[in-house]
């Protein structure tokens, strides 16, 4: 997954540092973003007790039911200041159809389905209800109406909790998969961001205190001009099914010559162990090296693909084609996307007989 980078986005960038920005508060949540919040509060008890419900029914929702009493349905739903995104499929045909919307004037959520070709092909228009979402289904000249009846669910995903603070994302976990290990989940994904606390209590407080520091950062920035603000980190999840969780980190900001650089990584967290999943976690040392073999046919001048640095989709593995530097990154994002080599995709058919017994991902590709 990546970002188009172009030389406008390069010039809003320098721009972005040039100026004053005003700092925004994101939740994202599953798929994508969501909506603005405060940290959930907690006492100071071990990060595995999740006590706020009003924050959970605002944040990220997968919703399970039924398009006209007979078409099953799966549907992750995020927002960000109002705006909705998200996917949704047919259980029957597992084809994923991405959506975006807002709520009209009667305080309706409205989605728009596109199919593979970015043209509008669906509608959905409904209302949440406290776990449910109850509406009605429009095919493209609205011309058919079919009722939607939904219900949340958790049994498969992991609820995430993405944070904006001064500009860079932090995100936590405050659910799994029941039998889920929720207390090392949550340690995992903080470890994965550099971040050693054991309850949310410390998590809270840190958060706090970047908050302060920022808005002190912010009046600095008011009152004189200069650039205290280098980079911009923002957390997407891009996969959140068979409790198994990818998300992908994406920095862009100057590096200490003041100039431009991208960084895109991706970390994934087993919702039933809790643990980060990692590529000796899905393949023992004889079957790496077939996999960095088949990596090495994928690089070309100047990129290089890492074993570190891959994603877990429902078509398989996914490994990032890389350039050498974070300068030489953000010159090539700017270029147009065929210009650049395409990522490795090693789909599960291919490579299922190279995973291991044990591994976590067989989930995904033997239910």
């Amino acid at each position: 997954m990546k970002f188009k980078f172009s030389v406008l986005h390069l010039f809003i960038l320098l721009s972005f540092y040039a100026c004053s920005p005003s700092e925004s508060t994101r939740n994202v949540n599953a798929e994508s973003i969501q909506e603005s919040k405060n940290i959930v509060p907690q006492t100071e008890t071990p990060v595995q007790s999740v006590s706020n419900t009003e924050v959970l029914e605002k944040d990220y929702y997968r919703f399970k039911g039924m398009i006209n009493e007979n078409l099953p349905v799966v549907l992750d739903l995020n927002q960000e200041n109002g705006n909705y995104v998200g996917s949704y499929y047919y259980t029957k045909h597992k084809m994923i159809l991405r959506f975006d919307g807002k709520k009209n004037e009667n305080g309706e959520i409205v989605l728009q389905i596109y199919d593979k070709l970015g043209n509008i092909a669906e509608y959905i228009t409904g209302r949440i209800n406290q776990n449910t979402f109850i509406g009605k289904w429009q095919n493209a000249d609205r011309t058919k109406t079919f009722p939607v009846s939904l219900t949340e669910t958790l049994d498969r995903s992991i609820l995430f909790y993405i944070e904006d603070v001064a500009y860079s994302d932090i995100v936590s976990i405050r659910q799994v998969p029941k039998d889920g290990n929720l207390a090392l989940a949550q340690k995992s994904i903080l470890k994965a961001q550099g971040f050693d606390f054991s309850t949310n209590k410390e998590l809270e407080d840190y958060v706090e205190t970047k908050k302060k520091i920022a808005a002190k950062e912010k009046l600095k920035e008011s009152n004189e001009e200069g650039m205290t603000t280098h980079y911009n980190k923002s957390i997407s999840v891009i996969f959140n099914d068979f409790s198994i969780g990818t998300l992908y980190f994406y920095t862009m900001g100057l590096n200490s010559r003041l100039e431009p650089f991208v960084d895109n990584s991706y970390v994934m967290i087993d919702g039933f162990s809790g643990k980060r999943i990692m590529i000796k976690d899905i393949f023992n040392d004889k079957n790496i090296k077939v996999i960095e073999e088949k990596t090495k046919n994928q690089e070309d001048c100047g990129y290089v693909i890492s074993l570190d640095n891959f994603y877990i989709s429902e078509k398989g593995i996914i490994f990032y084609c890389k350039a050498y530097s974070g300068a030489m990154e953000a010159m090539e994002m700017a270029a147009e996307e065929e210009d650049r080599p395409k990522d490795l995709l090693l789909k599960w058919s291919e490579i299922k007989d190279l995973i291991k017994e044990d591994s976590p991902v067989r989930r995904i590709f033997e239910n």
